[in-house]
């Protein structure tokens, strides 16, 4: 990408909260006393928050009008959208881009409600499913527009009390 197209192309950057790293907080100062306490057995244990707090710092999904960049822990991929077939979630997880071999990747920070964004940047390369959501509730265009129109409401029995 030139660095004047760069300037101008949308970009969409989805990461971990964080407010996740007030929880690695919590974890390291719970882990501290007893890591102070028996340091040559516990000592370990101050290694876990840490790691869990470069985990919260480098994990995210970056879409561009190229692609998307998966930066999961140990490693970054680059997605083109013409390799992108869609992307799929599972109960309560991120979501996944299927590619067109057939193989997923986690994309990590990806909830359903950010695709809304993702099909922005991806300039109509990947469906926006709210957009198609509205164009199905909206009548056809040969349906009449009956706004102000009289609808006769057929009348209930109500039984009276004698």
């Amino acid at each position: 990408m030139s660095p004047d197209r760069a300037d101008l192309a949308p970009r969409v950057v989805l990461r971990v909260s964080r407010a996740a790293l007030l929880a690695v907080l919590v974890a390291f100062v719970g882990a501290s006393p007893l890591a102070l306490a028996a340091p040559t057995r516990l000592g370990w244990l101050l290694a876990l928050p840490l790691l869990a707090a470069a985990w919260v710092l480098r994990v995210r999904t970056v879409a561009d009008v190229d692609g998307v960049s998966v930066r999961a822990a140990l490693r970054t991929r680059r997605i083109g959208w013409d390799e992108l077939r869609g992307v799929r979630f599972r109960r309560g997880g991120w979501g996944r881009a299927v590619l067109r071999d057939g193989s997923e990747v986690t994309l990590p920070a990806v909830g359903f409600n950010d695709l809304r964004q993702l099909a922005a940047v991806s300039g109509g390369r990947l469906p926006d499913p709210f957009a198609a959501a509205a164009q199905a509730r909206r009548p056809a265009a040969s349906t009449p527009n009956l706004v102000g129109a009289v609808r006769r409401v057929p009348e209930r029995h109500v039984p009276q009390r004698g």
